[in-house]
């Protein structure tokens, strides 16, 4: 593979931890939901989602920002270490603001006056978050080290969630087995820094911390814009329809995210080798690439919303039990939006964002969060979180038709072709096959695994039939030891 790692190499282990990412949940919430039920997992929840606001301010945009930096001067073993420490520095200094911005909010709000404790223990995660440098990881590429970081944390989380939550009481132990998940991988990616980083290259008095300060604001307009209509939805049903509705919310979000994770596999390992292939003027790899991205998003989304949508009703059975069952209809609703999050995506943050075309990112993205914070006016008191799923349907879609009509120049793929037809053509298949095991065998834990694998292989079999290259790839890579990288 040379000196640089391949893609398929990076993504194999990003892949790796996404796929722990989506068991952890699977094995956790379950477990956590049937002891906290709906209303103890949504108070988590709600504060959850308030210290994020916070952790997406003292970011400022740094770990976007920070994986494209860091691709640019990787090889360069003194621009690295200065560069590493500037942006280490910046995002220092913006974690003590966040504490400001805690004070505040206990202060001013009594709606967090009410656990005051649960949210001072989940703003550790603020410095954790700091010292944790995973942009530094993606951007030199290390997948291997972040995969193998991560199970163990995983395995350290599972075993203070088993020990520690027994009642419905324990919201902090609940709380603390995110927090002991990051703090420790976090504190593992800061001493190992010293591998990379090296003092002898670094003047302190010469350091430019406010070199970073506008290029990364501008990124932390770009994610607050987005987090607007991935994280106030969370907020807005707290406020104005508590936190039973959402429980339920989150209980179909989850799964939503946990299949969204595989896109962010891919996207961390396609950011910074986009970066460097903008950085190196070489735009037909760029082009290629980024095409190959388009069709995984098509690839793994249009099964997996049909899948949620035949058994959405088992998938919220198993991961949370009889308390969430208005999370089932909550769930069929909000599935479409992982297609068009999955492409919105490439084309953002993967096409136009190397490209320093950030602005046509955020024009798109004000559009979908006004969209999204308008609807959730209206339907969250009517629908409840029912509403919020529909909000964010209609928001993501609006994203994605805008980001691609505005920013078409510098967009150099196809979002429809012969080959992109394949993928719905075999999802026609699919769901013919689902409907007819639906017919032959009643709902149950059993249809389900097995309903799932034996759709998702006529899938691939249809793929591979047509001929599909990420399906006949796929088999290329399982027959052959080592790739050459795409």
């Amino acid at each position: 593979m040379g000196n640089q790692k391949s893609i398929k190499y990076n993504f194999t282990f990003s892949l790796i931890n996404t796929l722990s990412n989506i068991l952890f949940p699977l094995i956790t919430f379950p477990y956590a939901s049937r002891i906290l039920l709906s209303e103890g997992i949504g108070h988590v929840q709600f504060f959850s989602s308030a210290i994020d606001y916070i952790i997406l301010l003292t970011s400022l945009g740094i770990p976007l920002y920070g994986i494209k930096t860091i691709s640019k001067v990787k090889n360069d073993p003194q621009k690295l270490s200065v560069t590493t420490v500037e942006i280490l520095s910046l995002h220092t200094i913006m974690t003590f603001l966040g504490y400001v911005i805690v004070y505040l909010l206990i202060i001013s709000f009594q709606k967090f006056q009410q656990d005051i404790p649960l949210l001072l223990f989940l703003s550790s995660s603020l410095i954790l978050n700091a010292i944790g440098v995973q942009w530094f990881y993606q951007g030199v590429e290390d997948f291997k080290y972040i995969t193998i970081r991560s199970l163990i944390v995983k395995l350290i989380s599972l075993i203070v969630l088993f020990l520690f939550v027994k009642t419905k009481e324990d919201i902090i132990p609940y709380a603390m087995v995110n927090i002991v998940g990051i703090g420790v991988g976090n504190i593992f990616n800061f001493i190992r820094l010293r591998r990379y980083i090296k003092i002898r290259y670094i003047e302190f008095k010469n350091i430019n911390i406010s070199q970073h300060l506008r290029p990364a604001i501008i990124i932390f307009t770009l994610n607050l814009i987005i987090s607007i209509y991935t994280g106030l939805d969370t907020l807005m049903l707290g406020f104005m329809s508590g936190d039973q509705s959402v429980g339920l919310y989150t209980a179909a979000v989850k799964m939503n995210r946990l299949i969204l994770g595989v896109f962010g596999a891919l996207s961390f390992v396609l950011l910074p080798r986009l970066s460097s292939l903008i950085f190196e003027n070489n735009y037909e790899d760029f082009r290629r690439i980024a095409q190959k991205g388009i069709y995984v998003a098509y690839f793994i989304s249009l099964p997996a919303v049909i899948l949620l949508q035949f058994y959405a009703d088992s998938i919220i059975h198993i991961l949370t039990g009889t308390d969430y069952e208005p999370a089932i209809k909550t769930l069929r609703i909000i599935a479409p939006s992982i297609i068009f999050i999955a492409i919105s995506n490439i084309l953002g943050i993967q096409i136009l964002f190397p490209q320093g075309k950030e602005k046509f990112v955020i024009i798109s993205t004000v559009c979908g969060a006004f969209i999204n914070f308008t609807i959730n006016l209206i339907l969250i008191p009517v629908l409840s979180q029912d509403g919020a799923a529909v909000s964010i349907v209609i928001a993501e879609l609006i994203v994605t038709v805008i980001m691609y009509l505005i920013g078409k120049k510098f967009i150099p793929v196809k979002l429809f072709n012969a080959d992109i037809l394949k993928y719905f053509f075999a999802g026609g298949f699919m769901i013919i096959m689902l409907l007819l095991l639906r017919i032959l065998f009643p709902e149950s834990i059993g249809a389900f695994i097995l309903g799932s694998a034996f759709a998702i292989l006529c899938y691939c079999i249809f793929l591979y039939m047509s001929k599909d290259s990420i399906i006949l790839e796929c088999f290329s890579l399982i027959n052959r030891r080592h790739g050459n990288g795409i």
